[in-house]
């Protein structure tokens, strides 16, 4: 173990700059102290930089990260963001949408699961979708992103159906007025039949 900067360090020009394998635990093990002000307290850090496909990659047989009692979180303070605008017609944009079983083919393991198509979601939501060079095949998708747009959805049903409700109250409201209005007639009417009728005794 080093007693500089790194307790393990590696650089890879062609593979792996660490790489690690374990029969029984853990193949490679972190745990982040304050040493450094860019990556204090993280176990393991990935950065993705220019000419890099990933910051941290996972590849396992039951999950490619597992992590006990986590919780993920990103940069997202309104203080590095503007032009924020809310998502428009969210629930177009949901019904342009389909999720899928499909089974993976051997080389990303062969496994059934479910999801997304990620080309058509990119004819939606580009900005969640990573692709090839060409610009025609998808590399994959970043499906936390797809959170927003679901929050949006349901707030817009939400208001869907608080419009029809008012406009139902309304409606109500206009017919109980009637009611009362032909209810007064009535009673009106009634009252001068009998008025006419003791008169005419």
């Amino acid at each position: 173990m080093s007693t500089d900067s790194f307790g393990v360090y590696g650089v890879g020009t062609k593979d792996y700059g660490v790489y690690g394998k374990s029969s029984l635990n853990i193949g490679v093990y972190g745990e982040g102290g304050a040493a450094f002000p860019d990556v204090s307290g993280k176990g393991v850090t990935g950065v993705f930089g220019k000419g890099s496909l990933y910051g941290v990659h996972g590849d396992g047989t039951t999950a490619d990260f597992w992590a006990e009692n986590a919780m993920y979180g990103n940069d997202s303070s309104i203080r590095w963001k503007k032009n924020i605008v809310n998502i428009t017609n969210p629930l177009d944009k949901i019904s342009n949408l389909r999720g899928v079983y499909f089974d993976w083919d051997e080389a990303h393991g062969g496994k059934h699961t479910v999801g997304f198509i990620a080309e058509e979601v990119g004819e939606v939501m580009p900005e969640v979708v990573i692709y090839e060079e060409n610009g025609i095949y998808a590399k994959g998708m970043d499906y936390s992103k797809m959170t927003p747009l679901l929050v949006e959805a349901a707030n817009a049903m939400r208001k869907e159906y608080q419009d029809k409700f008012i406009d139902q109250e309304a409606r109500i409201e206009s017919l109980e007025s009637q009611l009362n209005e032909l209810k007064s007639m009535l009673m009106a009417k009634m009252i001068d039949e009998v008025n006419e009728e003791k008169t005419e005794e």
